[in-house]
């Protein structure tokens, strides 16, 4: 029995699949040789197969383990010296949990039904968008009304909508991939809430050639391709006419004469204003 680090009520459906079927030790009829049970963290009773068949006096499992919030699955295997090289081993691969995502929500200047306090109106493509994961980092991600990672009680003015939305359609923007058109960005990652939240947005960033910044309280992000510049200018503007310098740093005795020089006029100024 494996426990995934899934959001509950999430994933596949519970059911005990056959996985693998071949004669048995190269013998006879096909047989099932693999079957995976899958539960999405709702179970309000333990698995009854568990509980009859695999317990014992040593090693008893008894019906009291529910896993109540927790995904997991089952593996059995029929041992097969002409299959299995040893005991299998597993490994899974997790979808996301459901985010919100503002470019969805048309009280924000998104559009569609996601609403930042009704979390059934969560989920969807963005799930896998780094600018959405961001989001919910630096939002703060809770569970039944607890918070569990990244920042707590992040005011929603705090991430201007404008800037999320317009970040997260980058995202959504489609490109040519092996099986055809995907997403231009999309990230994955299972992580420990020990992890301090700022790597993992460092790690985010990494996915989507991006930065977030922290601009007087504020937090905005940028990603991919550059947005629209906010102030240009030609050769029309420069006067080519005439010769210009500048210096922006200057030795240090230029830069005390440069001070005392203007602070002398005012320390006189200020005495003939007293006499």
């Amino acid at each position: 029995m494996i426990a995934d680090a899934q959001w509950p009520g999430h994933g596949s459906p519970t059911l005990l699949t056959s996985r693998i079927n071949r004669p048995h030790n190269g013998e006879g009829a096909p047989t099932p040789h693999l079957w995976i049970k899958y539960y999405d963290g709702t179970q309000t009773t333990a698995d009854a197969y568990m509980v009859f068949n695999v317990g014992s006096a040593d090693r008893p499992y008894g019906a009291t383990r529910v896993g109540k919030g927790v995904c997991y699955f089952i593996a059995h295997t029929l041992l097969d010296e002409n299959l299995w090289n040893g005991v299998p081993s597993f490994k899974a691969e997790l979808s996301g949990i459901p985010l919100y995502d503002p470019s969805k929500d048309s009280t924000v200047g998104g559009s569609g039904t996601h609403r930042f306090g009704d979390r059934s109106t969560w989920g969807g493509d963005g799930d896998n968008f780094p600018a959405v994961q961001a989001y919910a980092v630096l939002r703060g991600i809770s569970y039944a009304g607890k918070w569990v990672y990244g920042l707590q009680s992040t005011a929603a003015a705090r991430l201007p909508a404008a800037n999320w939305i317009t970040q997260i359609g980058k995202c959504r923007v489609t490109v040519e991939g092996a099986d055809g058109p995907e997403p231009s960005y999309r990230t994955g990652v299972q992580v420990n809430v020990s992890t301090q939240p700022v790597h993992l947005l460092e790690s985010l960033m990494l996915g989507c050639q991006g930065k977030v910044s922290e601009i007087g309280g504020f937090y905005k992000l940028h990603l991919g391709a550059p947005d629209t510049p906010s102030f240009s200018f030609t050769d029309d503007d420069i006067l080519s006419t005439e010769s210009q310098n500048f210096r922006p740093f200057l030795a240090l005795d230029e830069r005390a004469q440069r001070l005392l020089g203007e602070a002398i006029p005012r320390r006189c100024r200020h005495r003939q204003e007293q006499s």
